[in-house]
């Protein structure tokens, strides 16, 4: 599933799939296909999210290990739930004892992406808590959705203005040739709140 549609590419950069050399539409929307992958890659990499993160639903990582704070900073946030909080009860150099936790013995801040221990310690500190939980948004934020297409048109108007060939195909060379230029500060302004930072999880 992407963020955004080929048609509304289309309809939000005005351009016809002869501008580019194309003879067919099918022919244009299979190019649109491949960039409108190579735009998310970029927002996704500029956000440090993993792949599909914004999709509808978020993304499910499943036990995920951390070293034991008080509270647990999750990876990706904001978070949409947490199904399994684990720790591990046995001691340094044992065998793991990975008990589940009972949801009255944590609170999760889903903002933030922290969990907060009430009760049931793990034994040791290091690796010893197991967390699976997803992350990221119900619906792709409109935000995104927004900044895809202007990315996406950006990129489309370039290669127009450019003339990188007759018939354009969508490839990583093509992309990192025009990227530098279209990806403007107001879009970085916009992916701002999106930004995910990184904690030491351990």
């Amino acid at each position: 599933m992407t963020y955004v549609t080929a048609e509304e590419v289309k309809s939000y950069a005005k351009i016809d799939y002869k501008d580019l050399g194309y003879e067919t539409e099918a022919e244009f929307n299979s190019f649109l296909s491949g960039l409108i992958n190579q735009v998310e890659g970029v927002i996704e990499s500029y956000c440090n999210v993993p792949s599909g993160f914004f999709q509808d639903g978020g993304l499910t990582f499943t036990n995920e290990l951390y070293d034991f704070h008080n509270p647990v900073a999750l990876r990706y946030r904001p978070v949409i739930s947490v199904s399994k909080v684990e720790v591990n009860k046995a001691g340094y150099g044992l065998a793991p004892d990975w008990q589940t936790m009972d949801s009255t013995d944590y609170i999760v801040d889903y903002n933030a992406g922290l969990i907060w221990f009430t009760a049931d310690f793990p034994a040791v500190k290091l690796q010893s808590v197991r967390v699976t939980y997803t992350a990221g948004y119900t619906s792709t934020p409109q935000a995104i959705k927004n900044v895809c297409l202007m990315l996406a048109g950006n990129i489309l108007h370039a290669i127009l203005q450019r003339k990188i060939s007759p018939v354009v195909r969508i490839d990583e060379f093509t992309v990192r040739f025009v990227v530098p230029d279209v990806f403007t500060d107001e879009m970085r302004r916009i992916l701002a709140p999106f930004i995910c930072r990184s904690f030491s999880v351990g």
